[in-house]
């Protein structure tokens, strides 16, 4: 969405498939604009085109979440985890979505480290 002009741009993105595509809208979008930043979707094709741009990217905290969800679906499933190990998944789960919605990049940081810091507990 463009806040600036308060216009849906995902509508007019729905038809585009490939990288060449995405670099020539976001190129166009790119010269018009005074904020050099995007929000998307997971879509793999997007990244390319805006690293080749140089604009600053995130990811919308929805469609991660969503992902998120249907990996850890999948991957129960596909693994046959007992309750126990689910429930160590579920609260990984929950530090992960204090570092999505995190306020600031510092905390962040501090909750990756400590993730990360403490994993073979975890396991």
């Amino acid at each position: 969405m463009d806040s600036k002009y308060n216009t849906i741009i995902n509508l007019k993105m729905a038809s585009f498939e490939g990288e060449k595509e995405i670099y020539t809208f976001f190129k166009r979008i790119y010269k018009k604009s005074i904020k050099k930043t995007v929000t998307t979707d997971l879509k793999e094709e997007y990244r390319k085109p805006i690293d080749k741009l140089m604009m600053d990217h995130q990811f919308c905290q929805f469609n991660l979440q969503q992902k998120i969800n249907r990996d850890l679906k999948k991957f129960i499933k596909e693994n046959n985890l007992n309750e126990n190990e689910i429930n160590k998944l579920y609260q990984q789960k929950k530090r992960i979505n204090l570092i999505i919605y995190a306020q600031t990049i510092k905390n962040a940081r501090k909750i990756l480290e400590d993730i990360l810091n403490n994993k073979k507990k975890l396991l």
